[in-house]
């Protein structure tokens, strides 16, 4: 089957064929008063052959097919479509009827039909070529951040977007899967959603509410993405479109984020070596790494170096900032290059799709890049009047290059160790001359250069010279197939009978060479040098590389009958019933190989059961590291479903779906139940009816109730074993239960009630939806202690409930229309939610408190709920931050953590916010069209980070708060940052960080993105070789308009620096 369906992907011949060419001409008039209409469309319908009627309401233009559709179309008439057999005996005379309304019929598709949006009950929301194009981006979910209702992006712990950083209306889960479903060309996509290439696809449905999406079931339940995309079309004439852009990006802002001086980090060190805190790590076994400035002191101590000598050269740091070593030496602006290939056409019995895309991306980080070639055909076949077959093929092929685990050089990635969290700020990555520079590692300096008296490697780490000596290169491979057969019989059924088909293979290779600081380190760590024996080697000289392997295999097959019959011109009955098999397997495997050649491609081998001693005690006595593992799942899915929609005479419509899933997941209680999930909706077109007076052209009511589902894959009915290798200790294979048996085991199911109210004003000046919604969602994974003498202390089980409500509201309307046009697009979303059911009482309401960036269940609250300790401000003879406890002001930190009740606690509110949306604005003149996006959010609170001191003595990790702390009386009265104390308390630190004077509100306004495109079209430029061209600017990521934050801060992000402005420039060639 596979390689039937890739020959017929791939082996149906494009043919090319000599055609004729036929006049078409003729006037376009007002029904009204005869009278000719300037400006009108006149197209061939599904081709971009077609001219504009000039002042006279006259057109001409020719064609190649003989049988043509053309369609007419002008703002403030009904649009006509009229079948045409050439040659024309006479000039056409079209006549255009006034209209009240003029909605595009935009066509939804849920996965398992496609119907006009008219006729649907759900809450769908349909994003077109034209938007979904605006931005420019070389993945897909780039470009749907800001432009759908009820639809966010998480961006507080990553810039980039993921597919698990998306919710659609307020989270469904907790434990679970908290993705949205991708459902590409009918069926599920279970790979990574970056393969898709955003040109290929003609449109995108989210399905929001449950009448949209419970046709999915058990995984609907976080809503629905649904991608169509490019397909030929019959009696097409050969289309050819092409796109290429140009994308430069800043480097990154590595001062954003507010680290301390260096200055002021050099005073923390000295203060600390006046007090001996640096002793017992000068003489420690494990030689801890020692900052620069420490390691003067001591030779000013010990009388190695002049003290006028050792002030001369740490003054010499005070100005110095590793931020700007990484920036000269290790970042670059980064260019990511776009392009792609489109072809579609037909005759009466074939059409095709072909496209081609190539992107490359050069990263900022040096080194860094990705690479994806893109293949997709689509092609249908048809058979006889009633047969058609049809044959989808996607193909990725991806390669990326960076940085292996042990070999990160970025900004945030070198990390010292010794238990440091990032490097002193006046480190230096490189000398005056640009000569690269050792910084101390995992050992002091004083150690390194010293030790092993030329038995060792050479033991120093150079961050400059470890760029491409440990790289990481990923290849992965994506192939989704779809075959489909359709039959239509009774002049009123259609078979539909569909295969799919995908396979997604990922190679992993981590080679760490011979001269790579993560090579030398760990042959070194384990050498064994003796006095009989000589240098003893477990790990032998040469690099380490590590392979990963993983495969991912897919196949699914589908049986559905649709029918939609239609009587006395009134009655609509459009229905569908089906059966779905699916099985999703994955296989894994990992390996290391030490003594690796990467020319020679030779290797040795190594002991991977004896124990070793570490040279000269700097570590525990261990194996050599391992890294071989094997993994492989199967899960399989059954599935029955139906769906039926009933309209009467246009005004009335009620619809209803139901599913039945079952799987290999769920428990045998689950199983055997006969609990379908399900959805009922209606919907009133008032519009329609007699008594309306029109008003507003379009009035239309919907309401749905439904129930839909998530399952998580990582667990199971079943109890789960995961077997591992030989323990170093007893060399023995063990065990360990990774879930228990549980048979109540079942999906979450959501149930969702929507009601909303869709209208458009005369001539669709103003036309928007207005949704208001309810969901709750039940049988919730969570983690939940049990009694430990079971052999578990928490198991995640269907064992919460939460509700949510919101609101969704858009409104787009034409301010302007004429030589100017002006539009406006306004979204709107509210979502908020409330836990009303959780097996696990809160314990010490203190272990609540954080950032706000996990989920933390209690009932009664919203799922992201930001808590804080109540603050009483610092104490003026000491700087001691001080809290309360029973009421009373307290320093006892450890009983403020252990002893306060949730009534001791600030509650803030949300951490993700409740109020979101945007607002779009295109303004078109002539060829030239510039469009704005402008996002917001708001309602909800964030914790910034802060000085902990703990963290500033033991792990080189600085805030710039240190500047702003309390010194002597009376600066409690400007500044909330405690004194700096010593030792350190951690409790005290910890208490200061948690408090409620570092939470800020999150509310803010961004200007996304600016676009603007100047088009040329052959109808107005009829020397143009083209059908149409376009160069287009788009500049993204371009900063805060407002926000409410005191602290200059990004509210949206929490990493270290927000992601760098950009800005593209781009073509795009329709032939």
């Amino acid at each position: 089957m596979k390689i039937f369906c890739l020959i017929l992907c791939l082996g149906l011949p494009l043919l090319s064929f000599a055609q004729d060419h036929y006049r078409i001409h003729g006037k376009v008039i007002s029904a009204l008063d005869k009278a000719p209409l300037p400006g009108a469309s006149v197209a061939i319908k599904g081709t971009l052959l077609g001219s504009t009627t000039g002042k006279d309401g006259s057109f001409e233009f020719t064609a190649n097919d003989s049988t043509p559709v053309l369609a007419i179309s002008l703002l403030g008439y009904e649009n006509r479509e009229l079948s045409l057999h050439l040659p024309l005996d006479s000039p056409l005379l079209i006549v255009l009827n006034d209209a009240t309304q003029t909605l595009d019929e935009v066509i939804v598709s849920t996965g398992y039909e496609s119907l006009p949006r008219e006729r649907a009950t759900g809450s769908f929301e349909q994003i077109d070529q034209d938007l979904l194009n605006r931005r420019v981006s070389t993945d897909l979910l780039t470009r749907l951040d800001g432009i759908v209702p009820g639809m966010i992006f998480d961006k507080r712990i990553a810039n980039s977007q993921t597919i698990n950083t998306i919710t659609i209306r307020g989270l469904s889960s907790i434990h679970a899967n908290s993705a949205p479903l991708v459902v590409v060309d009918n069926f599920p996509y279970e790979g990574d959603i970056t393969n898709i290439n955003p040109n290929d696809i003609e449109s995108i449905t989210i399905l929001k509410d449950a009448a949209a999406a419970s046709i999915w079931g058990a995984r609907a339940g976080n809503g629905v993405i649904v991608i169509t995309t490019k397909k030929g079309r019959f009696n097409q004439p050969l289309q050819i479109s092409f796109n290429a852009n140009l994308t430069i990006g800043e480097k990154p802002d590595l001062f954003y984020y507010p680290e301390i001086s260096s200055s002021d980090f050099i005073d923390v060190e000295q203060f600390l070596f006046e007090q001996g805190y640096y002793n017992n790590q000068e003489n420690s076994s494990s030689r801890p790494v020692l900052s620069p400035v420490v390691e003067l002191l001591i030779k000013k101590r010990d009388g190695l170096m002049s003290g006028e000598d050792v002030d001369k050269q740490i003054n010499a740091l005070r100005d110095r900032d590793v931020r700007d070593d990484f920036l000269q030496h290790l970042y670059r602006e980064t260019v990511d290059q776009q392009y792609a290939l489109n072809m579609t056409g037909g005759n009466e019995s074939y059409n095709y799709s072909l496209s081609a895309g190539y992107d490359e991306n050069l990263l900022s980080l040096k080194g860094n890049q990705n690479e994806r070639i893109t293949l997709k055909a689509d092609n249908t076949l048809r058979l006889s009047p009633r047969l058609q077959l049809n044959a989808n093929l996607l193909y990725t092929l991806s390669d990326s290059r960076s940085q292996s685990t042990f070999n990160l050089v970025g900004y945030e990635g070198i990390i010292p160790g010794s238990g440091k969290s990032s490097y002193y700020p006046y480190a230096s990555l490189a000398d005056e001359q640009g000569s690269p520079m050792a910084l101390p590692k995992d050992y002091r300096f004083a150690y390194i250069d010293t030790v092993g008296k030329g038995n060792l490697l050479d033991w120093r780490f150079v961050p400059l010279n470890e760029l491409g000596r440990g790289p990481r290169q990923v290849r992965s491979q994506d192939i989704f197939i779809n075959a489909g057969l359709r039959y239509d019989f009774a002049g009123k059924f259609r078979a539909i009978f569909k295969y799919q088909y995908e396979k997604a293979h990922t190679n992993r290779n981590d080679n760490y060479s011979a001269e790579s600081y993560y090579a030398r380190n760990l042959i070194n760590l384990f050498t064994n040098v003796g006095e009989t024996n000589g240098v003893l080697r477990p790990i032998p000289l040469g690099g380490i590389i590590d392979l990963f392997d993983s495969e991912l295999n897919v196949h699914a097959f589908r049986g559905q009958l649709n029918t939609d019959q239609i009587w006395n011109d009134k009655h609509q009955l459009t229905a569908l019933a089906g059966w779905e098999l699916r099985q999703i397997g994955s296989k894994s495997h990992s390996s290391r190989t030490y003594g690796y050649d990467d020319n020679l491609l030779t290797y040795s081998n190594v002991d991977f059961v004896s124990i070793f001693p570490s040279y000269d005690n700097l570590s525990y006595s261990r194996p050599i590291p391992n890294q071989t593992s094997f993994g492989e799942t199967t899960n399989r899915f059954i599935s029955l479903y139906g769906n039926a929609a009933y309209s009467y005479d246009h005004r009335y419509i009620v619809s209803v779906s139901a599913r039945r899933d079952a799987s290999n997941l769920f428990g045998v209680k689950t199983n055997q139940k006969w609990n379908p999930l399900w959805s009922a909706g209606a919907s009133w077109n008032i519009s329609r009816e007699r008594f309306y007076t029109e008003a507003l052209p379009e009035l239309k009511l919907r309401i749905t109730y439904g129930r839909s589902g998530n399952i998580d894959n990582s667990r199971s009915a079943y109890a789960t074993i995961s077997y591992y290798g030989p323990d170093p200790i007893t060399n023995q294979f063990f065990a360990s239960v990774d879930n228990p048996p549980d048979p109540n085991l079942s999906w979450e199911e959501v149930g969702m009630f929507n009601i909303g109210l869709d209208i458009s004003t005369r001539d669709n000046r103003i036309r928007g939806s207005l949704e208001y919604y309810r969901k709750n969602s039940e049988n919730l994974l969570a983690s939940v202690p049990i009694d430990a003498t079971t052999g578990f202390s928490r198991l995640t089980l269907n064992s919460a409930n939460v509700k949510g409500w919101g609101w969704d509201v858009q409104l787009a309307s034409r301010n302007l229309q004429g030589k100017v046009v002006w539009e406006t697009n306004l979204q709107f979303s509210y979502h908020k939610n409330k836990v009303t059911r959780y097996l696990h009482e809160p314990s010490r309401p203190s272990l609540y408190i954080g950032s706000g960036l996990s989920i933390t269940p209690i009932e009664g609250i919203i799922l992201d709920p930001l808590f804080s300790y109540k603050w009483s401000g610092l104490d003026k003879e000491t700087g001691d931050p001080m809290g309360l406890l029973k009421g009373e002001v307290s320093k006892d930190y450890r009983a403020i953590e252990r002893e306060s009740l949730f009534s001791d606690l600030v509650y803030h509110g949300s951490a993700v916010p409740l109020y979101f949306g945007s607002m779009r604005n295109k303004i078109s003149w002539n060829n030239f069209t510039l469009s704005a996006n402008i996002t917001y959010r708001l309602a909800y609170f964030f914790r910034r980070k802060t000085l902990w001191y703990t963290d500033l003595f033991a792990k080189w990790s600085g805030h710039a708060d240190y500047e702003k702390r309390w010194t002597q009386p009376g600066d409690e009265l400007r500044t909330n940052v405690p004194s700096m104390i010593y030792p350190a308390n951690s409790r005290r630190d910890e208490f200061y960080a948690n408090s409620e004077v570092t939470v800020e509100r999150g509310d803010h306004i961004r200007l996304q993105d600016i676009s603007l495109s100047y088009t040329i079209e052959k109808t107005r430029w009829h020397a143009l070789p083209l059908e149409r061209i376009q160069v287009y600017l788009y500049a993204n990521n371009l900063g805060l308009l407002w926000s409410a934050s005191k602290s200059g801060l990004d509210p949206n992000i929490r990493t270290r620096y927000p992601a760098p402005k950009s800005i593209a420039l781009g073509v795009k060639a329709n032939f």
